[in-house]
């Protein structure tokens, strides 16, 4: 007697009409038809490029920003790095 495979067996048991899954995919074909321009990623970003983003601040102040900000993170990373360093080595704080 030949083992039946529940694939097999769900496939006689069961209505096998296609027509929702029919339904699901012109739904899914409309839905992409509409959104062509977001999924061919037709978009222009020059436009968005050309923003000015921190309007009202100087160029002085801001580049001032940027090298405290730079600064910053050089001292910080290896800091933390130390730490961590110092953590695993030293048994007792464990």
């Amino acid at each position: 007697m030949k083992p039946i495979m529940i694939r097999d067996w769900a496939m006689n048991s069961f209505n096998t009409d296609n027509s929702l899954s029919d339904i699901n995919n012109s739904l899914l074909e409309v839905h992409l038809q509409k959104n062509t321009s977001a999924i061919t990623n037709e978009h222009d970003w020059q436009n968005e490029l050309n923003t000015e983003l921190f309007q009202g601040y100087s160029p002085a102040l801001l580049t001032f920003a940027s090298v405290c900000c730079i600064i910053y993170m050089m001292v910080g990373v290896p800091g933390n790095l130390i730490t961590i360093i110092a953590l695993f080595r030293c048994k007792k704080v464990e």
